[in-house]
């Protein structure tokens, strides 16, 4: 790893799932499980060994789901609305 500037580089070949969806009368059918095993083939195949995905804090159905399927959490982002100046 090396800081340039602010911006943290990191050594591990890592694939980043920006958007997994499923429809909600398809949950629970092995879908979602079926997508992310293909993403982890897609992975491997490129010479990944690391999968990440972001979720929204509230999605406590994405985390269940992330979680059941190995995934820990790793990396915590906070974010603040600007308060009006006056």
């Amino acid at each position: 790893d090396r800081d340039v500037t602010g911006v943290q580089t990191c050594a591990l070949p890592i694939l980043v799932i920006e958007s997994l969806a499923v429809l909600p009368e398809e949950r629970g059918a092995g879908v979602g499980h079926a997508l992310l095993a293909e993403a982890e083939r897609v992975a491997r195949e490129a010479g990944a060994d690391t999968m990440a995905v972001g979720i929204m804090h509230t999605n406590d159905d994405a985390r269940t789901f992330y979680e059941r399927e190995a995934f820990g959490l790793f990396y915590v982002e906070l974010v603040a609305e600007l308060r009006e100046q006056g």
